[in-house]
């Protein structure tokens, strides 16, 4: 594989000229960085890829560089481990910024929130997830099946669920819209995917590596569709082999956040993973993305809610196109007023259910302390009344649910569920976790409204809500309506 260090060292001489007297200051190393990811070679469509998480990596690589700053600090190897048992992992202690785009492990257990608070919130570590690449709504005009319909809100509860800084991005095409292919789960924020950069990083494999690897392909594994696909299965993409060409995907879109923050937590050290998360937040575009001529304009606003701050989110877009320019600013500011955004851990007692027959029911969850909310997450366990997970699914179990917070904004947001299990007699644990309440207060009642299931409604139980806050005072003079950088 070529590295993209090669190229910009080509670039530096030609640069230097042919003067051997002239000397280079090398750009200053980054703050510690990485994706985290395994090396993988995969199918999708009938195409091989393969260094998919070396890619993601070399991205991450170039967009540092391309801001200024030595890619020195960013480890050389891959890790595919970045799900398991990460609470006890040297990853949140020694990296300031980590992504992935690496799929949770299909046996994860998550510790609890209250284990995981304590070591998140002195980690100082953001963490950047791609949100994957199921699609949207937006785009579509088919009718999704159900299975369909649940893999555009698919989500898993990680050991990053609860925590205080952790980003989830989505990919916009290089005009500003929302890609299609970018999943419905509620991204924080959306960025332009990896063609951007205009190389292919060895992405795609080349006929004489598939031809190899098709003997590692066992006609037994193979689906109806790819074996009566036969040869064609086999074939290079087009675009294997090119120094440039187009990757695409929420993989891509990470790595580039990724980059952006190394260089902002270099350029400012005082600052903190919160500090960086809650600015990241209001550097984006809120609601002024554009909405291509094939994309449903309608749909796109029905999914929108202001909170009671005026922060435009979307379940879609989140807060819109990150903008690092827009970003250091916000940042620079709050460095000149030397202040920060600490965090805090707020837990509520457990929720009062209400189970209506005939009506959407309801967990209401009342919280003495008063903060700004960051990041809001209410965790839940369902019991439903069958043993088939046909049933489950079909009869039951949520997409979506509805949070109010006490200032009266609801939004809806998609659910994340742990792997569902028939044996576990405590029923299925899902949470809902999202900072679309950025800046609201959160004394006052919570109430999350789950709707009735078709035919058996699992019961609810076990359920809690968690909220990472800061200052509101420090918070308000980088809102909108007191921002004056």
């Amino acid at each position: 594989m070529k590295k993209l260090s090669s190229i910009f060292a080509i670039a530096a001489a030609m640069a230097a000229g042919p003067s051997v007297a002239t000397q280079v200051t090398a750009p200053p190393v980054t703050a510690p960085s990485a994706h985290i990811e395994a090396m993988t070679r995969l199918v999708r469509d009938y195409r091989f890829f393969h260094h998919h998480g070396q890619s993601a990596r070399d991205i991450l690589a170039w967009r540092i560089r391309l801001n200024g700053f030595s890619d020195a600090a960013i480890p050389p190897m891959i890790d595919d481990e970045s799900y398991r048992d990460i609470e006890k992992s040297t990853y949140i202690r020694d990296f300031k910024i980590l992504s992935t785009s690496a799929i949770p492990d299909p046996d994860l257990r998550t510790p609890d929130a209250m284990t995981l608070a304590p070591i998140w919130s002195a980690s100082d570590t953001l963490t950047i997830a791609a949100t994957g690449n199921m699609g949207n709504y937006l785009c579509t005009g088919k009718k999704q099946t159900v299975d369909e319909w649940r893999l555009l809100f698919w989500q898993r509860i990680t050991s990053y669920t609860f925590s205080d800084s952790f980003m989830k991005v989505g990919a916009a095409e290089l005009d500003g819209t929302i890609s299609c292919y970018s999943s419905e789960n509620a991204p924080d924020l959306l960025y332009p995917h990896g063609y951007a950069q205009g190389f292919c990083n060895d992405y795609y494999m080349s006929q004489p590596e598939i031809d190899a690897m098709r003997h590692t392909v066992r006609s037994s594994t193979m689906t109806p569709r790819e074996r009566m696909m036969g040869d064609r299965l086999f074939r290079a993409h087009p675009d294997a082999g090119k120094t440039v060409c187009n990757i695409e995907g929420t993989s891509f879109s990470a790595p580039n956040v990724n980059g952006h923050l190394t260089t902002l937590r270099t350029k400012f050290p005082q600052a903190t993973d919160t500090d960086t998360y809650i600015t990241a937040l209001l550097a984006s575009s809120q609601d002024t993305l554009r909405i291509g001529m094939d994309q449903d304009a309608n749909y796109f606003h029905a999914q929108s809610a202001i909170n009671a701050n005026g922060l435009h989110y979307n379940t879609i877009s989140g807060f819109g196109l990150y903008d690092p320019a827009q970003h250091e600013r916000l940042l620079e500011h709050l460095i000149r007023e030397n202040k920060t955004l600490s965090s805090r851990f707020i837990h509520a007692a457990t929720g009062t259910v209400n189970e209506p027959e005939n009506a959407d029911r309801t967990i209401t969850f009342h919280v003495d302390d008063n903060a700004a909310a960051i990041r809001t997450i209410v965790e839940f366990r369902l019991t439903p009344h069958s043993t088939s997970k046909d049933d489950i699914l079909e009869q039951g179990l949520p997409t979506h649910v509805t949070l109010v917070s006490p200032s009266g904004t609801a939004i809806r947001l998609p659910v994340a569920t742990e792997p569902l299990s028939l044996s576990d007699a405590d029923g299925y644990r899902m949470a809902v976790a999202a900072p679309a309440f950025l800046g609201e207060q959160t004394n006052g009642t919570w109430t999350l409204r789950l709707p009735r299931g078709k035919f058996l409604t699992p019961k609810i139980g076990d359920a809690a809500l968690y909220i990472w806050g800061t200052d509101p005072a420090t918070l308000n003079t980088l809102l909108p309506r007191g921002r004056n950088p």
